[in-house]
């Protein structure tokens, strides 16, 4: 019992060094991250494909530099090896749609594509209807503009709304 609750203290310990280093007094470097990738979501010349890997780490340090500071460099570079498997899987082929999983991994978790937090992002994956990986990739950046512009909405208007 007195190992349980040693742990579950260490547990906790990491949980509010995460929650005050990476996320910031009432979330803000997550906020903060959502309107960087709503921007970064928006730009037609969404990132180099040319070296892609490369230019996946150096957008997700930008876009949240206090989760990529955390994670590390080989846990990003992970991240983007799982995102290029899941993007096999899902008949995702295009680049794009390995840098939207990518950001969606990074952003949202690891298993955001199962978390029913975020019921979208399973729809749209397995989203039959989508049999071109151009076109599936096109889908998701929408999916996922749509739910930061309500999010971002919801946060101007300030806390209670």
């Amino acid at each position: 019992m007195r190992f349980q609750m040693e742990r579950a203290e260490r547990i906790h310990e990491q949980y509010v060094y995460y929650l005050d280093r990476v996320c910031g007094p009432d979330n803000i470097n997550v906020h903060k991250s959502w309107e960087s990738l709503s921007r970064f979501l928006r730009d037609e010349n969404i990132i180099s494909v040319g070296n892609l890997d490369t230019s996946l780490m150096q957008e997700m340090t930008r876009a949240f530099p206090q989760r990529a500071a955390y994670l590390g460099n080989e846990s990003l570079a992970a991240l983007i090896r799982q995102a290029y498997a899941d993007a096999r899987t899902y008949g995702l082929s295009a680049p794009e749609a390995v840098v939207l999983l990518t950001t969606l991994k990074f952003i949202f978790g690891h298993g955001c594509a199962h978390d029913p937090l975020y019921p979208w992002i399973s729809r749209t994956l397995t989203d039959k209807r989508i049999v071109d990986s151009a076109a599936g990739a096109v889908r998701m950046k929408r999916k996922m503009i749509s739910w930061l512009d309500r999010v971002l909405a919801r946060l101007s208007q300030g806390p209670g709304t």
